[in-house]
């Protein structure tokens, strides 16, 4: 599981970075989205699904985006927050951020 989410959180990373780099203007600064943060609040999040936990005991789900798109894996801000507090932010838009090379 714990390769699988690697796997899939590098094709997230790839596929969204045009996306990121376009919101947040990361694109011109060169910063990995992992870095800066991905949208992971469950706001956003459709087709839930509990799939395993992180080593750390975060809970891993596979879902898809409100807009659509191939599923995808990963957390869900609400709970990272609790876990891991300085790895969550609020984007401008109001929804939560996770910096997942902060949550192991």
């Amino acid at each position: 599981v714990w390769n699988a989410y690697n796997a899939d959180v590098q094709r997230s990373q790839n596929q969204q970075s045009g996306m990121m780099g376009g919101l947040l203007g990361l694109g011109k600064l060169g910063v990995s989205a992992a870095s800066a943060g991905m949208f992971s609040d469950i706001r956003l999040k459709r087709d839930i699904r509990r799939i395993g936990a992180l080593p750390s005991g975060l809970p891993l789900y596979q879902f898809t985006y409100a807009w659509g798109g191939a599923p995808q894996i990963g957390v869900m801000a609400q709970e990272a927050l609790e876990m891991f507090p300085s790895a969550v932010s609020v984007h401008d838009s109001g929804y939560l951020m996770v910096r997942y090379d902060l949550i192991g």
